[in-house]
């Protein structure tokens, strides 16, 4: 057992000796914020490919049955409910799961944070700059439901506008 506690202690202090190093031979890096650590989170698992081809139905409009605003869900003779963000509810293709969705759209948003800044980010649900929107994909009879919600009021009444846009793009 000491030898065990030993070694995890020399390695602890090893990794430390790097990490210190590192810092003091001058390598700068600009401190991340929440919204590149979570795209850059995303990297290793995510292909643009499969974002692309899994969300275009959801992007275009066509998959969008409907979109309905998500409050916090409380609200009292003194306040009134918080819009959070939208909900859009898809029509799945064969096979897709809500497990797939969910991770469609978050490789999905993660490629847009890092690349896109220019004018289709402007009416895309899923990602704000400098803002990281949360997204929860559930099951609801024969369709899914994608929970898009922000950081701020702010955020949410974008979310819930550009999922709109969506719905308005498919009714067209």
């Amino acid at each position: 057992m000491d030898k065990w506690v030993g070694f995890a202690a020399a390695t602890l202090t090893g990794a430390s000796v790097a990490l210190l190093g590192c810092q003091g031979a001058g390598i700068a890096r600009r401190p991340l914020d929440a919204t590149d650590q979570a795209a850059t989170a995303e990297l290793p698992r995510c292909t643009r490919e499969q974002a692309d081809a899994l969300l275009a139905r959801v992007m275009d409009g066509s998959a969008v049955e409907r979109v309905d605003p998500i409050y916090n869900g409380f609200a009292s003779k003194t306040s009134n409910p918080r819009l959070l963000g939208a909900a859009i509810t898809v029509r799945p293709a064969p096979g897709e799961t809500a497990a797939w969705l969910e991770r469609s759209v978050e490789c999905y948003a993660s490629a847009r944070r890092r690349e896109d800044h220019g004018p289709r980010m402007a009416s895309d649900p899923f990602v704000l700059p400098g803002s990281p929107v949360e997204i929860e994909v559930t099951p609801v009879r024969d369709a899914l439901r994608i929970d898009a919600t922000g950081q701020s009021s702010d955020d949410a009444r974008i979310i819930l506008a550009r999922a709109q846009a969506l719905l308005a793009t498919a009714n067209r």
